[in-house]
């Protein structure tokens, strides 16, 4: 179960990072701090914190590019073959992390990617393009 909340504030906090981390840890799921004001903004900025070793799963988005920045954590992005398919055998990591070389990526539009949280969890931005349409993610066919 994924809880959100919407925040009034433009800046985030220290204090805004540690209730993502706190509430992530306590409830064992994805939590989300909004910066957007609704789902018909056309910039989406969200801080994102995820539990230790939970994952996201494969996924892409026809014309959305998305930038995660980590502030607190790590977490390993995959990347998968082709723009057809996730199933390629071309899979790429990419560790980023507060502390390691790399601290965010662009993740381009029809990229197939997923995402798992380091030991300790992760909290990061998420930054896209909006308005938010419902089913936009393209999931893989099972």
């Amino acid at each position: 179960m994924n809880s959100i909340d919407w925040s009034v504030n433009c800046s985030i906090n220290t204090d805004d990072i540690l209730r993502a981390e706190q509430t992530a840890l306590v409830t064992g799921s994805i939590y989300r701090i909004c910066f957007h004001k609704d789902e018909q903004k056309t910039l989406h900025v969200m801080l994102i914190a995820l539990p230790p070793n939970a994952t996201y799963p494969a996924h892409c988005h026809y014309l959305k590019e998305e930038l995660y920045l980590v502030y607190r954590g790590g977490m390993t992005l995959f990347t998968y073959g082709s723009k057809e398919s996730p199933n390629d055998l071309d899979v790429k990591e990419i560790h980023i992390d507060s502390n390691g070389h790399c601290r965010g990526y662009l993740m381009h539009s029809m990229v197939w990617h997923s995402m798992t949280a380091g030991s300790c969890g992760v909290v990061f931005m998420e930054i896209k393009t909006g308005p938010f349409k419902q089913n936009e993610n393209i999931y893989p066919s099972r």
